[in-house]
């Protein structure tokens, strides 16, 4: 017996070892978390601000997977000269392919955090795409046309072709 009880407080203080060195693992805040919803139903905002290049700080999933609706808010070119701020002029719905919206803005391309520089002036509408979930949550991508990006929660991924993203929603 005597035997057994120095295995098991090196087996328990082993245990507590790796408890508490995965503990301090954990507590450390991780560039790669999944994004989160934030409370309340699906809707686009008003407006849209024009805003410097956002910088990447979240790497990862742009955008939580489970989405079940996703509206597209267009925000036509005639920002207020003064303020650079959009008015919302059009929401086009989509509830037959959120799974694949979400699925094409986490396929995005990381920014090239080298190669990123000023935003572009170049007459375009601007978008943001809300994903609603079933929880009564949405996210929302910032598609900003003028910068090339899509970015969401502190993730930036590169846009690429615009139309790619916009060809979920014909009726736009």
């Amino acid at each position: 017996m005597s035997n057994m009880a120095p295995r098991t407080g090196l087996g328990l203080a082993a245990a507590l070892a790796t408890l508490l060195a995965g503990s301090a693992t954990a507590c450390r805040p991780s560039t790669e978390a999944a994004p989160a919803g934030e409370s309340g139903a699906a809707t686009c905002p008003d407006t849209f601000v024009e805003e410097p290049r956002p910088t990447p700080g979240r790497t990862g999933q742009l955008v939580p997977e489970g989405a079940d609706a996703a509206l597209l808010c267009v925000y036509p070119f005639q920002p207020d000269e003064r303020t650079g701020v959009y008015r919302l002029g059009k929401v086009v719905a989509d509830v037959k392919r959120p799974a694949q919206v979400v699925e094409h803005l986490n396929a995005l391309a990381d920014v090239d955090r080298t190669a990123m520089s000023a935003c572009s002036l170049m007459a375009h509408d601007q978008y943001q795409v809300i994903l609603g979930y079933p929880a009564n949550t949405h996210t929302i991508a910032r598609i900003d046309y003028n910068c090339g990006t899509a970015s969401s929660a502190g993730a930036v991924r590169a846009l690429g072709r615009v139309g790619d993203l916009l060809a979920f929603w014909p009726d736009r």
